[in-house]
Parts: structure tokens; C-alpha cells; sequence
């Protein structure tokens, strides 16, 4: 994919009827004052690799006054119109929104060629290099959910073998692409709605997982953005899955950190743009690695004392 036909965007949808949000912890900074910090640190991040980044948003306004605050180098931030009705009060509200931004690619509105990434992230190096010519490029994590995940998305395209599941923070691929994705989602929309509550994991990688598996029937295979090494997600907080350690993604081209967006924001008022952003996160997540590393052992000890130890009952 050549580097100036790819645009890359974020988004960040304001509701103040809705400030829960994924796994960002309640504290007395704005949620959207994090948010736009860590969009900050992409920005950044992406410039130094040779991107353009544009964060999407439904109040652009609201967001220039909090990021006048912030003291931050300027970004870019367009407004587009969303138009998916997304039903009040469902968990992961504003990440629904994420299917209005997959409307707009499908369109033409965002260029010819797109990605689209969570903020919770960081370049390391330049997608372009990474990318395949052509198709739709996704994050296939089906090793890393319950296989209850997998296993619901027959209720929305019937049954079938060798589902996938695709994380919501990376896909890729040209206007055409997206526009069969679109008509996919769009197919399944009132269905996923009306029983949304009954999936075991609630928000848009649900819907977009279904779809993609009814394409990939279609195409054959959607390409992995994993495989490919354009991003990788790390948690430094405890996980059920075992996800690989943070040194094997040193080549891939976009960090996500789920579970460290204060760590991102701060980084990305503070990141002076010329040392290692992997070295400096590296630092700054330390501590919090060896209080996991001791929290697993103790976990662990008692797991294996519980195994040990002798059964009562007849």
C-alpha cells in the first residue's frame, strides 16, 4: 500500500451523557482530557514514522477547548457526521460509534485508502511498510478470547466452522473494502441490536467479527493484521489469556496498551519526540509489571495449595 494513498484515523466520540469507559479506571481527570492526550501521543508517534494521523469526532469544538488545555502540540481533529443509531446505555457505547467511522470509509469520505486505530496506542514504526496490497486487514485474536466469543457469532450468521475473531483496535484496506464490510455490518445491524445484551462480550468487535467471517466465506481469508505485524496488543495489568511478553512486539508497527491509557497521556504531553517512545513506556509501566509478576505468584501458590491440598467427603 503506498505510504500517500493510507491515511490512518482515530476516533473519539463525545457524549457527556455516557463517561464510563473501557478500561479506564474512575479518578478526577476528565476522560476526555486522557482520551485526547493519548490521540496526542498517536499523532505524534505517527508523524515521527512518516504518517498522517486525524482523529474523528462528533463535537470538534468540544474537543479544541479541552485540548487548548492540555498544552499539547496541535493535532488533527475532523468532524464527520454518525450515522448508525446506536441504542442508549448498551456497555462500550461510544466504541459503537466505530461502525459510523466503517460507513464513512465505505464511502469514499476518508480517503482511498485507510486505517483505522484505537488511541490507546503508539506507532513504532510506519504501517506502509507492513501492509498488504489489497483486501480488508484485521487483528485475529481468536486465541486470546473464551471460545463462547467464536461460538456466538453463529447466532448472527449461522453456523459454521474456523470462526475468527478480530480485535477492534486496527483495520486496514481501500474504499472498496470497506464498502463490501459495510453492506456485511449493515445486513446484521438490526439483528446484533436486538439481542446485543445475550453476546458474551458486548461492543462493535462483535458485530465486525461477524461480518468479516461472512466475507472472509466470500474471499477466502481476511489477512491478519497480527501476522502481518502492524499491531499487537500488550496488557500490563493481570489477564485470563497469556498474551506474549511486551519485547516480542518490538517490531510491530503499532502498540496497543488497553489497560494504560493515564501511561499514554502522560507520555504524550511529556514524550520529547527524539528518544525510544518503547524505551520510555517500557520505564513508565515497570512498576507496574512487578506488582503483576507478584500478584501471579501468590495467585499461583495459592492455586497450587488448593490442588494439594486434601479432600473432605465421603
Amino acid at each position: 500500500m503506498p505510504t500517500e494513498d493510507a491515511r490512518v484515523f482515530g476516533l473519539l466520540y463525545v457524549d457527556p451523557a455516557h463517561t464510563a469507559h473501557a478500561n479506564l479506571a474512575a479518578s478526577s481527570q476528565d476522560p476526555l482530557a486522557v482520551y485526547l492526550a493519548c490521540a496526542t501521543l498517536v499523532a505524534r508517534s505517527a508523524k515521527a514514522c512518516g504518517e498522517s494521523f486525524t482523529l474523528l469526532t462528533n463535537n470538534a469544538k468540544a474537543l479544541l477547548a479541552i485540548a487548548d488545555g492540555l498544552e499539547t502540540e496541535p493535532i488533527n481533529i475532523e468532524e464527520i457526521e454518525f450515522n448508525v443509531d446506536v441504542p442508549k446505555g448498551i456497555p462500550f457505547y461510544q466504541a459503537h460509534h466505530k461502525l459510523s467511522v466503517l460507513e464513512a470509509l465505505s464511502k469514499g469520505h476518508l480517503g482511498r485508502r485507510a486505517a483505522l486505530v484505537d488511541i490507546d496506542t503508539f506507532f513504532l514504526k510506519p504501517i506502509s511498510q507492513q501492509m498488504p496490497a489489497a483486501g480488508v486487514v484485521a487483528y485475529d485474536i481468536t486465541q486470546f478470547v473464551p471460545a463462547s466469543y467464536t461460538a456466538s457469532l453463529d447466532t448472527l450468521i449461522g453456523e459454521g466452522r474456523g470462526r475468527r475473531w478480530y480485535g477492534g483496535e486496527f483495520i486496514a484496506g481501500s474504499t472498496s473494502d470497506f464498502s463490501q464490510l459495510w453492506d456485511a455490518i449493515r445486513s446484521l445491524l438490526p439483528r446484533y441490536f436486538s439481542q446485543v445484551r445475550d453476546y458474551p462480550h458486548i461492543g462493535d468487535e462483535t458485530i465486525v467479527s461477524a461480518a468479516l467471517n461472512r466475507l472472509a466465506e466470500q474471499w477466502g481469508s481476511v489477512a491478519d493484521a497480527g501476522s502481518c505485524q502492524l499491531i499487537g496488543r500488550w496488557w500490563s495489568s493481570r489477564t485470563e489469556a497469556a498474551y506474549p511478553p511486551l519485547a516480542s512486539f518490538r517490531d510491530t508497527a503499532v502498540l496497543h496498551l488497553p489497560s494504560d491509557k493515564p501511561i499514554l497521556a502522560q507520555l504524550g504531553k511529556d514524550w520529547n519526540g527524539r528518544s525510544s517512545l518503547y524505551a520510555d513506556y517500557r520505564g513508565a509501566v515497570a512498576a507496574r509489571v512487578r506488582l503483576r509478576q507478584a500478584a501471579n505468584g501468590i495467585l499461583n501458590a495459592i492455586k497450587r495449595q488448593n490442588l494439594c491440598a486434601p479432600r473432605m467427603g465421603g
